[in-house]
């Protein structure tokens, strides 16, 4: 057989199994809305419906007009129920207070309980009916068939934007702020330098010891020393630079601002996310002469 009639053949094969799989795709769709459908009905739920194709119902309002925000997190509880037989397979173990978060369209899987969740105000509940297009699809889960459709009951806790997220580290931690700026940093002193010590000079360069974490305490990063040189703006990131700017040898302070001083709307690979305010706790160890 010619070469060229094993390729033709190989993609007419590649084309017919991608045909098949669509075809399966919004047969199974077809089937998950008739099933939400009768779901609905027998449960008597008023609903309305997204463009993506998500059931939701306000049940409990809390009267609060707050909604996320791109880039804010959500706190919230979920209980997780298969549709079909209504048997709860997961929650976010309200019993013991332990919620989940999510950052508002940046994070959020499945879909369709991150779009819901941007649907709710602050403190309220809700329903919410995902066919499984924006639940877990055509791979399901340990307690889900392929192409499952699922309910979640959700109630939002709070929504945080950077600012709010960092007065209340702040708050939580028992911390004193000894010093803030227009930019959003803030700066506590663990350790003041001896009178008379170096300045860190934006034209040279400063060695430092430090540990880089979330606001939840994970840690991301860690060094015994580093040295920057502060005369290249881009040494390194804009809070931790306007930091070290205001410090002596023999400073200890931590560092707290917004991501718009870190990692930004980026991040950094997958220990930060997008949108995320960080924590330095900051020694610097010398100034060359």
């Amino acid at each position: 057989m010619k070469k060229g009639t094993i390729w033709w053949l190989a993609a007419l094969v590649l084309g017919l199994s991608g045909c098949l799989k669509n075809d399966i795709e919004e047969e199974k769709l077809a089937e998950n809305e008739r099933e939400i459908q009768a779901y609905i009905a027998r449960k008597n739920l008023t609903v309305q419906k997204t463009a993506s194709g998500l059931y939701y119902a306000i049940t409990q309002p809390s009267g609060s007009s707050r909604v996320a925000a791109k880039g804010e997190k959500i706190t919230f509880h979920y209980v997780l129920t298969r549709l079909m037989d209504e048997v709860i397979i997961d929650s976010s173990r309200v019993a013991k207070n332990k919620p989940i978060t999510l950052i508002h369209q940046v994070q959020g899987r499945p879909e369709g309980l991150a779009e819901g969740l941007g649907l709710l105000h602050e403190g309220d509940r809700g329903v919410l009916l995902l066919p499984s297009n924006l639940a877990f699809g055509s791979a399901g889960g340990a307690a889900l068939l392929p192409y499952s459709t699922v309910r979640y009951d959700v109630q939002v806790l709070k929504i945080r934007n950077e600012n709010e997220q960092i007065e209340d580290y702040i708050r939580d931690n028992n911390l004193r702020v000894d010093e803030r700026t227009e930019s959003g940093l803030r700066l506590t002193y663990l350790q003041r330098a001896a009178a008379g010590a170096d300045t860190v000079k934006s034209t040279k360069s400063v060695q430092s010891r430090f540990t880089g974490t979330l606001l939840n305490g994970t840690v991301f990063q860690q060094e015994a020393t580093q040295t920057y040189d502060l005369s290249q703006e881009n040494s390194t990131i804009k809070g931790f630079r306007e930091a070290l700017l205001k410090l002596r040898v023999g400073d200890r302070v931590r560092a707290i601002f917004p991501s718009s001083l870190g990692y930004g709307t980026e991040g950094r690979g997958t220990s930060i996310q997008p949108y995320s305010p960080l924590v330095f706790d900051i020694e610097v160890v010398s100034v060359p002469k």
